[in-house]
């Protein structure tokens, strides 16, 4: 299967999971917002057990994982994360993650905003594009795992 194919499969099989996940009782993940020059932070307490599918990122972007283990599952990659771990994000990339313990999470990006509605417009995509698949095609050789 061609790049393009395995990827594009793998965006449906998330947007398929997220949307039954909607259906679903939701559970509550705090949130704390850092704001710094040029910078916003995310951070986001996830506990044992859950289940998540985070937002389609147009950025690249920090991840910052300083507490817990995790399984996180992109349509590029399959990584098993224990804390402390840091890694970056390739534009076009949204995660499916499965806390393994407690985990706290924090997502860095670069923006001049404080507004929490013009920073999602700025760094999130309601849905992919010709140029978020291209962008995380392009990424491939940077991924340090490819799922089969």
């Amino acid at each position: 299967m061609n790049n393009l194919a395995n990827i594009s499969s793998k965006i449906s099989n998330i947007a398929t999971l997220a949307n039954y996940m909607k259906k679903l009782p939701q559970l509550d993940a705090p949130l704390k917002h850092h704001f710094s020059k040029g910078v916003y932070a995310r951070e986001i307490f996830m506990p044992k057990g859950m289940l998540i599918v985070g937002k389609i990122h147009r950025t690249k972007h920090l991840n910052i994982v300083s507490q817990g283990k995790c399984i996180v599952v992109t349509p590029t990659r399959r990584m098993e994360i224990e804390a402390p771990y840091t890694f970056e994000s390739s534009e076009g990339e949204q995660k499916v993650v499965y806390m393994l313990s407690d985990v706290i999470w924090t997502t860095i990006h670069l923006t001049n905003s404080t507004d929490l509605e013009v920073i999602e417009e700025e760094c999130i995509a309601k849905e992919y594009d010709k140029q978020l698949v291209t962008l995380l095609i392009n990424s491939l050789g940077d991924a340090p795992w490819l799922g089969q």
